[in-house]
């Protein structure tokens, strides 16, 4: 009984320990196999400085001629199909820059038609899920251009200022969304529609997924100052919904329920045991063995009557001395 107790006990412990991944990872180590590990910038590492602009004086007798951006024809000749962007579409695009510049405007423009030409399952179908905030903050160059789909708390939506859509048509909308692990840094979105749920506000607080090209560290000024946070172009917002809460009583009584079906094994576990031993005893009381057991145990007639012509001695006259009554 003891063993099989001690045997659950071992069982629950494994069971409990194997869940740690902390464990496995030294069950590898100690096996010669190291376990592969992606190396994550941390948080407090990013730089989130915006980039000064160019000193705009000129001295006297000097002027400058900016040039007009290049159509998005100029840009790419291919039609706007398949999910993959052209090749160096974005190679103009300046991070850590407040706001968009004119020259980049053609390629978020082709960005932007080419997302209300596909549909939301292509998006997500063809993006590359999970990818860390502090990731694309310093990986920019090897992640832009991406689909990506990021995971996180809705904080603000609104139509996009005029200005920033020229060259498109339909509206445009701008979100900000704080990922899990962005702490207190939000990433930038821009989309062409809006679910029927959600309305432009503010501190929305609503759990959405985003499925979007990855274009730059865009920079912003926000109360706090000058401000860095990773930019998105995609279609739609996808909102989650929060798990229903159970019934009251729900969760006790399902841990009730676990409880007594535990105990209930137990007993038939403990009965089994008790019943293999009171089968074991019958089965000694009427087999062979008991009667050879009896056979031994009996004394026979004689040895009784040899006993009873042994000469007994009072035990309290051992110790006597001789001489003495």
């Amino acid at each position: 009984m003891l063993i099989l107790v001690v045997l659950l006990g071992v069982v629950w412990f494994a069971y409990r320990e194997a869940q740690d991944p902390r464990n496995w990872e030294l069950f590898l180590r100690l096996s010669g196999v190291e376990p592969a590990e992606e190396v994550v910038p941390r948080l407090e590492e990013l730089d989130f400085r915006v980039r000064p602009e160019p000193n705009d004086s000129l001295a006297p007798g000097e002027f400058r001629v900016e040039l007009a951006a290049a159509e998005e024809s100029e840009i790419v000749a291919e039609s706007n199909t398949g999910t993959d962007l052209p090749e160096g579409l974005l190679e103009g695009m300046q991070d850590n820059r407040v706001g968009s510049l004119r020259r980049e405007q053609p390629a978020i423009n082709h960005i932007v038609e080419k997302v209300r030409n596909l549909s939301l399952a292509e998006l997500e179908q063809a993006s590359e899920p999970d990818v860390a905030f502090t990731v694309l903050m310093v990986q920019t160059d090897e992640h832009r251009g991406r689909l990506i789909t990021l995971r996180g708390t809705l904080w603000k939506l609104q139509v996009l200022a005029a200005g920033e859509t020229e060259g498109t048509e339909g509206d445009l909308y701008e979100a900000w969304m704080f990922t899990p692990d962005s702490g207190n840094n939000p990433v930038r979105l821009l989309l062409t529609e809006i679910p029927a749920e959600l309305q432009p506000g503010d501190r929305i607080d609503k759990e959405v997924l985003f499925t979007g090209y990855f274009v730059k560290r865009y920079g912003y000024v926000s109360q706090g100052g000058q401000h860095v946070a990773p930019m998105l172009i995609g279609k739609t917002l996808r909102v989650i919904q929060p798990a229903a809460a159970p019934p009251p009583g729900r969760i006790g009584g399902e841990l009730g329920r676990y409880a007594v079906g535990f105990f209930l094994v137990m007993a038939c576990i403990f009965g089994l045991i008790i019943w293999r031993f009171t089968a074991s005893d019958r089965e000694f009381a009427s087999g062979r063995l008991r009667e050879i057991a009896d056979s031994r145990l009996d004394a026979r007639s004689e040895d009784l009557a040899a006993l009873s012509e042994l000469e007994t001695v009072d035990p309290d006259r051992v110790f006597e001395r001789p001489g003495e009554e």
